[in-house]
């Protein structure tokens, strides 16, 4: 992969909205009963990403696995959209190659790992430069 690539590696629960299973957890009700709403912060970002023209996006979130990567996409608006590379579930399922045999991750390896770890493969994987 190109050494030139600048990524940012962004989840999607708890960075552009809050985690629904976390603020119920400490809330006890709904985030949307505060007020809150899906990817409500993608202005936030896309504004504060303006100055970084060349950084692209990988995410590392299940909803384009559970959503389709369509629908995340949407969701995400033109600016944010324009610069997904890629999710980490896709690539290192189907592209990563990796051991002996020169496989990709099972199904079940990769719902096994921490996020940290799946950043981990997936960085050595794809080699950005930041």
């Amino acid at each position: 992969m190109s050494t030139a690539l600048n990524v940012i590696y962004l989840g999607i629960s708890g960075v552009l909205h809050p985690s629904r299973s976390l603020y119920e957890l400490i809330e006890g009700h709904s985030p949307e009963s505060d007020g809150h709403r899906l990817y409500e912060a993608v202005p936030v970002l896309d504004n504060l990403l303006s100055g970084w023209p060349d950084a692209r996006i990988v995410l590392t979130s299940t909803q384009p696995w559970a959503k389709g990567l369509p629908a995340v996409l949407n969701e995400l608006g033109p600016g944010l959209a324009s610069r997904v590379i890629g999710f980490t579930y896709e690539d290192l399922t189907t592209k990563l190659r990796r051991g002996r045999r020169q496989l990709p991750l099972s199904d079940e390896d990769y719902w096994r790992l921490l996020k940290s770890e799946i950043v981990r493969l997936h960085v050595e994987w794809l080699r950005p430069a930041a």
